[in-house]
């Protein structure tokens, strides 16, 4: 799998980095940033599977192009309340699968509008999946009524929710998430 990680130069791209690091399901990084110096050089820290582009989120045509060059855009682009949104959209207009760690309430309806065009393009979109909102809320419904996480998000969400968390409680809470996604699976460890 190839990742696009937009805003992967900011101070909370740092643990994700490392974790894609051992993630033998991606292939290749992007590491994608306003400031292009520092994903150049944390992309050469990183090694041979990251690569490195200056990018502006809101030069479209551009956003579009690179997210077409891969199979997943994770997005780290803040504030979350102006380019929410128009990223997810951009995802949607690239026919790539879509993640955020958005943490904006006003953000994140905003994308839910985006549910319909999301499905009728193939395209799932992730919102709000950082710490909290994101992971505390599936843990503490996993803890309040015990399913599995597939029964839980099964519901073939086109903006909000990924097609299907795989694996019986507890052990992929102890782990790590999985999401299905072009017939791969990304792991999102603990910590995100």
């Amino acid at each position: 799998m190839r990742v696009l990680f937009l805003g992967g130069g900011g101070d909370m791209a740092a643990s994700m980095i490392d974790l894609m690091k051992v993630e033998d399901n991606i292939e290749a990084v992007t590491l994608a940033d306003l400031d292009g110096e520092k994903v150049a050089a944390l992309a050469r820290e990183a090694g041979n599977k990251f690569s490195a582009i200056e990018i502006d989120v809101t030069h479209r045509e551009l956003l579009v192009e690179m997210m077409n060059e891969h199979d997943l855009a994770l997005s780290y682009v803040g504030p979350f309340y102006r380019f929410e949104k128009p990223v997810a959209q951009a995802a949607i207009d690239a026919g790539v699968h879509y993640i955020s760690i958005a943490d904006d309430y006003d953000a994140y309806l905003q994308v839910a509008e985006l549910e319909k065009e999301a499905r009728q393009a193939g395209v799932k979109i992730l919102t709000g999946f950082g710490n909290s909102p994101g992971l505390t809320q599936m843990l503490a419904h996993v803890v309040e009524k015990p399913a599995t996480l597939g029964e839980m998000v099964d519901r073939d969400c086109g903006a909000t929710l990924p097609q299907r968390l795989l694996g019986p409680p507890p052990v992929d809470i102890l782990l790590g998430l999985r999401i299905g996604i072009h017939n791969h699976n990304i792991r999102l460890p603990r910590g995100l």
